[in-house]
């Protein structure tokens, strides 16, 4: 539009002109080769020759140009002309790779190219890229335009710097420029320094990165809720944070106590991990969670709600009661029977601590009878009495000392025992190539004690399967079975050293013992009573505890004959064939899993543990190869909380047993 408005005024001002000659030479001098805005653009226009019209002079741009000089000549005998212009970007878009042309006479002309542009070149320079928080950061710099020229020369000019949200503006002296600025106490991680520069239409930028130490400041321990259920799973988010408020990849650890203070799960948490624990059964109170990381530590609390249960479960005839609770149950069992249209009903006040166990007897004249306590029900139940009732088997409150009436008993067995020992037939372990006290045996004395020794052997073993014959209910015999019903069960296999070390008049004793010791706990011997099966039989809810409680009863026995017995338990799929004259068959590999964990202690597989770690008191013991893969099994120390029968149920056998006798 200027362009348009200049031209026009010229031709209205010279309406007449007209071009007198054609050999006028135009020419234009050498511009610099870099311009920045606010410069001035000087240029000399040549005119060789003769001749008269309108001269105009243009800068051309990529995006833009601008008609600069326009004057109408009148040249007799040659001229220059200083053609000038300050460069502005009120004149447009004039950036980039530009050049000037000129026009004279039909004549044109162009300048070599040149850059005009509206950049400074910004450098920083620091003492050190590493600092504190609160720390006093020192920041040089130049500026230096496009042209060459230092910045605040030709005019004023500024350099704007920032870092962690605090600016400080500084002037620009001859090309240099210097801050001191003081890092904010929460400034942390990795901070950009910035430097903005002006002078005029000139800008530059430049940036520099430090790193600010990052300062443990807090531990946080957040839950996914405050109040609990016994069971429920706990889960845990540890973050430590620093001075900015954002989280540090640090491993934290986590120790959980109980409402008693003792310590039930410490363990490390890495970064944007979760800690996750599930509450035993018995879990009750105020629990704490402490955290520590980084020189930081933290507590709070979770709260464990009371809460009131009863399991009962029903094996042959007697009824066991659990509290599986984890406050003391006191309130009284309603027991009915019901068979023909007749129905009885009895009551028993339970009063049990957490974990807990009562057993009663169920009398009742013979017959099928559905039993029902408004908690479990049982259905055609066969019983056998005079009349109905309700036998208590196990004091419900053991007392403080549990077993004493029991260690008596076991005092007055072992001094029977020590004077049966004393008629013991001698020679019944010798080894069979002894020598004589008094010279070397001959070679068929030594072959006759060596056929004594065997048949001795052969005795035993034979007797040992007799003894268990006579006294177990049924036994578990292992066959390569191809039809059978597929049921989980869960294997015990004893070392044999516990089982076969024990013979001439101790060893029906002792074997009859182990025998109580598993159908207590609803397992069913093997013919050699080295191993014994759980849930193979009858439907048990629980058998790995079940297993777990024989074991620890196995080993109780086998420690009262001088034995040390290493069990091991593990669960699996079987196929169990059916019942019949006394025998169940089974083909099973778990039972090969048992055997290689059957050392010195009580193991179990991992499977087995993660089923009854709420029950018992165990310590992971380590890693074993099977099959070529490597499992892991944990050792039972014991049984937590009195889950397990007492040991009067064992005295109790004994003397039923004695008594069929």
């Amino acid at each position: 539009m200027k362009k348009t408005k200049l031209l026009l005024l010229f031709f209205l001002l010279f309406p007449a002109t007209s071009v007198l000659a054609a050999a006028a030479e135009l020419s234009l001098s050498q511009p610099s080769e870099v311009y920045n805005l606010g410069d001035m653009l000087k240029i000399n226009f040549s005119i060789l020759g003769s001749g008269s019209g309108l001269a105009k002079a243009t800068l051309v741009c990529p995006a833009d140009e601008e008609i600069f000089y326009v004057k109408y000549l009148d040249v007799t005998n040659s001229i220059a002309e200083k053609l000038e212009l300050e460069l502005s970007r009120s004149l447009g878009n004039l950036l980039g790779e530009c050049y000037v042309e000129a026009e004279f006479a039909n004549q044109n002309v162009k300048s070599p190219y040149f850059i005009i542009s509206d950049k400074i070149n910004v450098d920083l320079e620091l003492e050190k890229k590493s600092f504190l928080p609160s720390e006093n950061i020192h920041i040089k710099g130049s500026a230096i335009k496009a042209n060459g020229e230092a910045a605040g020369e030709a005019a004023e000019g500024s350099a704007q710097i920032s870092v962690a949200g605090i600016e400080q503006t500084v002037a620009i002296n001859k090309g240099s420029f210097e801050a001191v600025i003081t890092l904010p106490s929460n400034a942390a991680g990795t901070q950009e320094i910035k430097a903005s520069v002006k002078e005029g239409e000139n800008t530059g930028i430049s940036s520099e990165n430090i790193d600010v130490k990052r300062i443990p400041k807090e531990l946080e321990l957040a839950v996914n809720k405050e109040n609990f259920m016994p069971k429920e799973k706990l889960q845990i988010m540890a973050s430590i944070y620093d001075q900015a408020g954002k989280a540090i990849e640090e491993n934290i650890s986590i120790k959980l106590r109980d409402k008693d203070g003792k310590i039930v799960e410490e363990n490390i948490i890495t970064f944007n991990k979760t800690f996750e624990y599930i509450f035993p059964f018995f879990a009750v109170g105020d629990w704490e969670i402490e955290g520590y990381g980084a020189g930081l530590s933290k507590k709070r609390f979770v709260t464990i709600a009371e809460y009131e249960a009863i399991d009962i479960n029903l094996t042959n005839n007697t009824l066991v009661v659990t509290n599986i609770g984890n406050v003391p149950y006191k309130k009284p069992l309603s027991i009915k029977f019901d068979s023909a249209g007749e129905s009885k009903e009895e009551a028993k006040e339970l009063s049990l601590d957490v974990g807990e166990q009562v057993a009663f007897a169920l009398e009742a004249p013979q017959g099928t009878y559905n039993i029902t306590t408004g908690i479990k029900n049982f259905s055609n139940v066969p019983l056998t009495g005079n009349v109905i009732g309700v036998i208590e088997l196990k004091t419900k409150k053991p007392g403080k000392y549990p077993l004493a009436s029991f260690l008596f008993f076991v005092a007055l067995l072992a001094i029977i025992t020590h004077l049966l020992m004393k008629k013991r037939v001698k020679g019944s372990a010798t080894i069979p190539y002894s020598m004589e006290k008094h010279g070397q045996t001959s070679s068929a004395s030594r072959h006759e004690r060596y056929e004594q020794y065997i048949e001795q052997k052969t005795n035993f073993a034979s007797k040992k399967e007799k003894t268990i014959e006579k006294y177990a209910k049924a036994v578990a015999v292992s066959d390569p079975l191809i039809y059978g019903q597929k049921q989980q069960i869960t294997a015990l296999v004893i070392s044999p050293h516990a089982v076969h070390a024990i013979h001439g008049t101790q060893q029906e004793d002792y074997l009859r013992a182990l025998l109580i010791a598993i159908e207590g706990f609803g397992g069913i011997p093997g013919r050699e009573g080295n191993f014994a099966l759980f849930n193979a039989h009858k439907q048990q809810q629980q058998h790995q505890l079940a297993a777990v409680q024989a074991a620890l009863k196995i080993r109780d026995v086998a420690s009262r004959y001088g034995l040390v017995a290493g069990i091991g338990i593990a669960s699996g799929e079987a196929t169990v064939g059916t019942l019949a004259a006394g025998q169940l068959k089974f083909s099973s590999s778990v039972l090969d899993v048992a055997q290689k964990l059957a050392q010195r202690e009580i193991l179990v597989t991992k499977s087995v543990y993660e089923t009854i770690k709420d029950y018992v008191k165990a310590q992971r013991h380590g890693f074993f190869n099977y099959g070529g893969k490597v499992l892991e099994a944990y050792r039972i120390e014991g049984m937590a909380y009195r889950y397990s029968k007492d040991i009067s149920d064992i005295v109790t056998r004994i003397k039923q047993q004695e008594a069929k006798k």
